[in-house]
């Protein structure tokens, strides 16, 4: 089985849970967690401020979009989180110094999450970002608020809708996962057969240095 930590509130729940019955919870939003798990007595610790509790995974029902899990903290780990956003149709519009231009200042001004390496590719980008402080706004939100702002300043008003409504996201485990999701990522444009070499490709760059930290 697969279990997920789930915020349920202030009181700490002292007694385990029946495996064969575990609870269920409403939907709660966690921002930040930190847990020690039981799972011979099926039951979640606290651990610093947060409380959580269990939930089979397997009995949830198969989704047809990105579940956009909140990130987990972990002690003394870096939280950073791979980011892939499509145009609408796959329309073949952010590799140019305008759509860059524009999407580097949106992801400037809103700095809730603040974005390190990025590439555009023709119908889609890819980025890496970390949360700026302990609440930040989900990713949903802060997504949503760069792109309306890319939205909005778009030159080319005949080429709306710019975004796909949904996007994809990982959160990386480890400094292995992120130098080779980097690699993956930054040789895209040599795949696609729009350079011969990686760094050849303009539409690429590092607005912050996110350093992986164990």
């Amino acid at each position: 089985m697969f279990w997920r930590a789930t915020l349920v509130g202030a009181e700490i729940q002292k007694n385990g849970f029946d495996k064969q019955n575990p609870p269920r919870p409403k939907r709660a939003e966690i921002r930040w967690t930190r847990f020690v798990i039981d799972q011979k007595k099926w039951r979640a610790t606290l651990v610093g401020a947060v409380i959580v509790i269990m939930e089979d995974l397997t009995q949830l029902p198969n989704r047809s979009h990105p579940a956009h899990c909140p990130p987990v903290e972990k002690f003394n780990c870096s939280v950073i989180v791979f980011l892939t956003v499509c145009s609408k149709d796959r329309k073949n519009i952010f590799a140019n110094k305008d759509m860059q231009s524009i999407i580097c200042e949106a992801w400037s001004i809103d700095r809730e999450w603040i974005v390190g390496r990025y590439v555009l590719m023709p119908d889609h980008v890819h980025l890496f970002c970390a949360p700026s402080g302990l609440f930040p706004d989900s990713l949903r939100k802060w997504t949503k608020k760069w792109k309306s702002y890319v939205s909005r300043k778009w030159p080319r008003p005949g080429e709306h809708p710019i975004w796909q409504t949904d996007f994809w996201d990982t959160q990386l485990r480890s400094g292995e996962s992120y130098q080779e999701k980097w690699k993956y990522v930054k040789d895209n444009p040599v795949r696609g057969n729009l350079c011969e070499k990686s760094e050849e490709w303009p539409y690429q760059g590092m607005l912050n240095k996110l350093n992986w930290y164990d």
